[in-house]
């Protein structure tokens, strides 16, 4: 019978301890689905970073990216930190995506280059440049660079990320309506907000100078050939002139990724 009572109470202790710690896990954030940080406006993203570029450079070359940082509040924000990190390969030509190969650009010395830049006003910025290098045998293709912004301001902590930090599932449960639709859901992804990424191409010049004196050639004789052939000919009485070929504006690199990590 004591053995009885034992096994009982040995129960009901073992039940409460699970109950408590159940309890637990459901106060700890992001354990109900809810974010860890503060969710901000969307537009604060873009406000947060800017002017994102970079350069084409060839293999064994080096360069840097340029970007802007600015306070998205209306408050000071202190511990102003950044990291920006490679994570991706698009192979080029083709378009064969893969983890980023080695000996090709690197950050710092690494992967990865973490910044601390203490902290802004409300309404202020400032401009940075990152530097990379890239190996003398370095793969050809664009080696696509994810970018997280984090501050504190009134003792409370915000962090924003890129695309890149979140898993092809977790980006679609955020941005994707159950009929279909666009969203941005950014408690689901337990940010306070999505900011820009960028990468870099690294691609070697496939040019040869006897190319270009081919191509100098031909440009010549074409304008030779174009001025003889008009420079007796009537000109158009009613002054009017041949309308200009048409333009198009270039398209944004990439499409939709559909990988994880992207």
């Amino acid at each position: 019978m004591g053995v009885g009572r034992r096994l009982q109470g040995a129960a009901t202790a073992g039940a409460s301890a699970t109950l408590l710690l159940v309890l637990v896990l459901a106060t700890l954030p992001g354990a109900s689905g809810t974010s860890a940080y503060p969710v901000l406006p969307a537009i604060d993203g873009s406000r947060t970073l800017s002017n994102l570029s970079s350069p084409v450079v060839a293999p064994g070359e080096g360069g840097s990216v340029a970007l802007e940082v600015a306070d998205p509040l209306a408050v000071p924000i202190t511990s102003l930190d950044l990291v920006l990190q490679v994570y991706e390969f698009n192979a080029y030509p083709g378009n064969a995506t893969s983890s980023p190969p080695t000996g090709g650009l690197l950050l710092g010395g690494g992967s990865e280059q973490n910044l601390s830049l203490g902290g802004l006003a409300p309404g202020g910025h400032q401009a940075l440049t990152v530097e990379f290098s890239t190996g003398t045998s370095a793969a050809q293709g664009t080696y696509a660079i994810r970018i997280a912004v984090t501050f504190a301001a009134n003792g409370t902590s915000y962090r924003f990320e890129s695309r890149g930090w979140f898993s092809e599932a977790a980006w679609e449960n955020a941005t994707t309506l159950p009929d279909g639709g666009p969203t941005l859901n950014l408690t689901r992804l337990g940010v306070s907000g999505i900011v820009p990424e960028t990468g870099v191409l690294v691609r070697s010049n496939s040019y040869s100078p006897w190319l270009y004196v081919l191509v100098g050639g031909a440009l010549g004789l074409a304008a030779a050939g174009a001025y003889y052939a008009t420079r007796d000919g009537p000109g158009s009485r009613s002054g009017a002139r041949p309308a200009a070929p048409e333009s198009k504006a270039p398209r944004a690199f990439g499409k939709s990724r559909t990988k994880d990590g992207d």
